[in-house]
């Protein structure tokens, strides 16, 4: 998830947003230190259509920050699933963030330079591991920005368009992109991507 701005007005807006989301992530996460708050926040590099962008998460959401501190303790570090995009995007919107939409996504995948193929160095069908892993553990499935799990665990819902996200040609369905541990790998530097229904919800779909 992330927030995007431009102008000169960078600095001081990604310092602002630091700040609230260290409060966020404090508000479900007490035991986790500030250092480690601030390491869980990057910026990526803008694009001719946007940017640069603060990106909140470097995993996808967790059980235990959807749903809250008192989940199992063995599913705290799940990504977060049956969850529909109107859902995540209220979740996002409550803390001042918003959903990617598929040209963000694809930037903070690809930016920095190339990374691994995502076959077997991500929970795909190609393991046949057949459930969600805790967020993070393919460390070579990293991308050069330092995000995880942009390829397979979960699904992960998208916003709309850009031009929806301005009021114009709002999308007529939702997409999710990144593929999960039900589907396989991507071809070559194509994430997969399907289409869904916004009040869709699956075990392998997350955010």
């Amino acid at each position: 998830m992330k927030f995007h701005t431009s102008g000169i007005a960078t600095l001081l807006v990604s310092l602002l947003l630091l700040a609230a989301c260290n409060n966020q992530a404090g508000s479900h996460v007490s035991d986790v230190r500030e250092a480690e708050l601030a390491d869980s926040v990057f910026l990526a590099p803008p694009v001719a259509w946007g940017g640069p962008f603060l990106v909140c998460f470097r995993f996808e959401v967790t059980q235990a920050e959807y749903r809250g501190e008192s989940i199992e303790l063995e599913e705290r570090d799940l990504p977060a699933t049956q969850v529909n995009r109107s859902q995540a995007s209220e979740w996002a919107a409550g803390r001042g963030m918003r959903l990617p939409t598929v040209n963000e996504w694809v930037h903070l995948r690809s930016a920095g330079g190339t990374q691994s193929s995502p076959a077997g160095n991500a929970n795909t069908l190609e393991l046949g591991i057949a459930k969600p892993l805790p967020v993070g553990v393919f460390e070579r499935s990293r991308t050069p920005l330092g995000g995880y799990d942009f390829d397979g665990n979960v699904w992960e819902w998208l916003a709309s368009s850009e031009n929806a996200l301005a009021g114009l040609n709002p999308d007529p369905a939702a997409m999710q992109i990144g593929g999960s541990f039900a589907s396989y790998s991507g071809i070559g530097d194509q994430p997969p991507t399907r289409i869904a229904h916004e009040l869709d919800q699956s075990s392998d779909v997350g955010f």
